[in-house]
């Protein structure tokens, strides 16, 4: 097989039609320009905030390392910078545990399986109650995560309003709202490890125990309290209102330069001048991380746009941005380490109150 674009020669012998060149350096660039021009202009249409309203987010952040923090990444990276504007204004809207969960719901469709079915689930994690894989991440968890690939966007939010259930092994309907379960790796031993005085009790339980595996007896478990492998996380119904929200981190991303497009071109076999066109247009669409921070707080900043147009008036309601290192990157700029001395200040603060 040839790895190389075909040539007029290559046509001539095998009947393929040469591929439509790619665009030249000069008019990505000029995509690219028209691009930042029009994220200006729409960070232009909102006044910049008050001191007072620097303040109350500032009052959010967080080390995002810290435990006991929910985490889930927004569905459809393709649909992030559209969807977090909407994620805002209607908050996180559980979805049919299913072929469906993927994809997302409208509001209309989250009403109407909450009243029917009441089965409208969302999937999440929580900070020092997960592995990745037999690994239990010892730093940057959310970062780490097997879903934190570039374009993504996770949404932080309190769990302290969420009752625990008994875990599961299924993601059946929980049917009450305001609740929330683990996904185990195994069902066996449930009742012996997770006596059901610690959880709200639920009979639909009894049936996932007809499934029995044998599994380390100490693994998975933290404090007495299941830690789910990060692909099975935890389960909630059936919403999360924007005012339990507690902070956004971006997964930085750039598409490829055409350069790079070529390169990549180089390695792929191909049997046909359509194949070549379809992967192509793979390559060119794929995202990379972005390591220009010039790049990186623009992107901070039109995610912080997209909030405040989701929030409308309860701007209250506006949250933290970070990298997936836990750098803060709006609405002030801070490293690491200095957002953990600042959330040090504060809790002392606090405590002096």
């Amino acid at each position: 097989m040839n790895s190389q674009i075909p040539d007029e020669g290559e046509k001539a012998k095998n009947g393929i039609e040469p591929p439509v060149e790619a665009p030249d350096t000069e008019k990505v660039e000029e995509i690219s320009e028209q691009k930042r021009n029009e994220s200006e202009l729409l960070m232009q249409d909102f006044p910049e905030l008050t001191t007072e309203q620097v303040e109350v987010i500032m009052s959010k952040v967080q080390d995002i390392e810290a435990e006991g923090i929910g985490y889930t990444a927004l569905r459809s990276y393709s649909r992030n910078g559209s969807v977090l504007g909407k994620v805002f204004e209607d908050g996180l809207l559980g979805a049919p545990y299913g072929d469906n969960f993927a994809k997302g719901v409208t509001k209309k469709e989250w009403h109407e399986n909450v009243r029917t079915d009441k089965d409208a689930a969302i999937h999440f994690n929580i900070t020092g109650r997960g592995r990745n894989g037999f690994s239990f991440p010892k730093k940057e968890e959310i970062g780490t995560s097997r879903y934190s690939y570039p374009g993504k966007i996770f949404v932080l939010f309190n769990t302290n309003a969420y009752r625990e259930f008994v875990p599961t092994r299924r993601g059946k309907p929980m049917q009450k709202s305001r609740k929330m379960r683990s996904l185990t790796d195994s069902a066996s031993q449930i009742e012996e490890r997770f006596p059901q005085d610690r959880y709200i009790d639920e009979p639909e339980v009894s049936e996932d125990l007809l499934e029995q595996e044998e599994w380390d007896e100490n693994f998975g478990i933290k404090d007495g309290m299941p830690v789910p492998d990060q692909e099975s996380g935890f389960i909630l119904s059936y919403r999360v209102s924007s005012r339990f929200f507690q902070g956004l981190v971006l997964c930085p991303y750039r598409t490829r330069t055409e350069s790079e497009v070529r390169e990549e071109v180089k390695k792929i076999e191909f049997r046909n001048d359509q194949e070549w066109r379809d992967s192509i247009s793979i390559i060119r669409d794929g995202r990379l991380e972005e390591r220009n921070p010039e790049n990186i707080q623009r992107q901070a900043e039109e995610a912080a746009v997209k909030m405040m147009i989701g929030c409308k008036d309860k701007l209250d309601r506006l949250v933290p941005i970070y990298d997936k290192q836990g750098n803060l990157l709006w609405p002030k700029q801070m490293s690491y380490e200095e957002v953990k001395e600042f959330v040090a200040q504060c809790d002392a603060k606090d405590s002096e109150n």
